[in-house]
This record gives C-alpha cells, sequence and structure tokens, in this order.
C-alpha cells in the first residue's frame, strides 16, 4: 500500500466556515469517486493555539486549512490523482512511507469526527546526516522511545520519499501522534518526569532546528473509506 498526504489552503474570499462545509462535503465526494483511493481520511485543521506553545515543542503551521490522507494500491501512486489537477488551493503533497508505530483501528461511523486529538508534526534532518541515518534513527532508536515517553493511542512515521508538486519536498518526515483527549496531549504527555529531557536529547541527535518550536497542526478526523 502505498500513501500520499496533501496540504490544502482555503481561497482567499473563502470562510472557515463555507471551506469546512466545501471540503467535508463536496471535495469528500469528489476524492471518493474520482482518485482511485482505497482508504480517505479528510482532516480539518483546528484551532488549538491555546496548546501549540513553545512549552510543547510546537507551534501552528500557517496556511493549511486541510489534510487528504490517501492511501493506492502498491504501484498506483505516479502523480498526484487528477481531480487535484483542478484544485488550485493544493500548498503541498508528498508521497510517503508509512510506518504505523502503534495502531488503533477507528471504530466510529464513516463521515463522523474522530474523538480522538490528532497532532502531526513536521520533521527536517539535521545537517551532517544522511536521509538514510535520518529514517534509520526515527524508526529504530526514536520511535521505540516516544512510545515510552507519550502516552498516545496512535503514533505513526511518515518518511516523505519525494513531493507530488513542482516544489522540492521541504520537509523528511511528518509524524502523527494520537491522543485520547486534549486533556492528555496538555497534562499525559510525558509519562515520567525525565521525559522531556530524554526527548530533546534525542530529537538533537537527528532533526534541524532544535533550538525553534516544531510547527505542528492539530486535526480533527474524519474517515470517509478504509
Amino acid at each position: 500500500m502505498e500513501k500520499v498526504i496533501v496540504f490544502l489552503r482555503r481561497h482567499e474570499t473563502e470562510t472557515v466556515g463555507d471551506f469546512r462545509k466545501r471540503y467535508l462535503g463536496e471535495h469528500a465526494k469528489r476524492v471518493l469517486a474520482e482518485s482511485g483511493a482505497v482508504r480517505y481520511y479528510a482532516n480539518v485543521v483546528e484551532d488549538a493555539s491555546d496548546v501549540l506553545t513553545p512549552e510543547l515543542f510546537s507551534t501552528p503551521y500557517p496556511g493549511v486549512d486541510a489534510v487528504d490522507e490517501l492511501w493506492f494500491e502498491s504501484g498506483g501512486v505516479l502523480a498526484l490523482p487528477a481531480l487535484y489537477d483542478r484544485e488550485k488551493e493544493v500548498v503541498e503533497a508528498y508521497r510517503v512511507e508509512e510506518r504505523i508505530m502503534q495502531c488503533c483501528p477507528p471504530r466510529w461511523p464513516k463521515g463522523e469526527r474522530s474523538p480522538w486529538f490528532k497532532r502531526i508534526n513536521f520533521l527536517r534532518r539535521k545537517e551532517g546526516i544522511s536521509f538514510e541515518q535520518f529514517s534509520a534513527h526515527w524508526r529504530d532508536i526514536h520511535g521505540p522511545l516516544a512510545l515510552r515517553i507519550h502516552n498516545t493511542v496512535q503514533y505513526i512515521q511518515n518518511l516523505i520519499v519525494d513531493s507530488l508538486t513542482d516544489r522540492k519536498a521541504e520537509w523528511d518526515g511528518i509524524v502523527q501522534l494520537d491522543f485520547r483527549s486534549k486533556d492528555q496531549f496538555v497534562n499525559g504527555l510525558y509519562a515520567f518526569p525525565d521525559s522531556k529531557q530524554l526527548m530533546f536529547e534525542d530529537i538533537r541527535k537527528f532533526t534541524a532546528d532544535t533550538d525553534k518550536p516544531r510547527l505542528s497542526l492539530i486535526l480533527g478526523e474524519y474517515v470517509m473509506r478504509d
């Protein structure tokens, strides 16, 4: 199975409410009918500025209002699905290698918002290490550490394989962490007293910009096809 992640912004004249109505209605129906995806998750960017702070090493990623996650049969992704040719609001689109570190399959009706608190962060490799070194450290060392430290219900690494637009990929990875609630994220992000120190010590070994807050998005997830 191959995975594509598409970042979208609303039209300049659209309100947030109008965009969400169109995205979860007209857009989602078109993706289901025309994309050829065997799985499709629609994600609305939600305001969580109260919890995305430097203390929690993240700030909101600007200019993104929704995120499409699409899965295709192996060999089925050569470019963006044709339907996105009509989407003028595509910000970025990536083909990724999905690495499921912790999984809890959705058990709510399709088309309804997930009850979880879903957060994604963007990673860039540290200067001086190769993409292969970044990939291996993230998967084999940082992944198991994050599973011990964070009280997640789901943890997924998306290693960026290539960009599906004419722009060079700005990132090397996108990490997804799901918590049962916002309260669990705020008050239970770290499992034990030294967790934050251990996390940052390891992050500095393989990622760039460790002295800056991470760009992040909080997403309201809608499982459209699974």
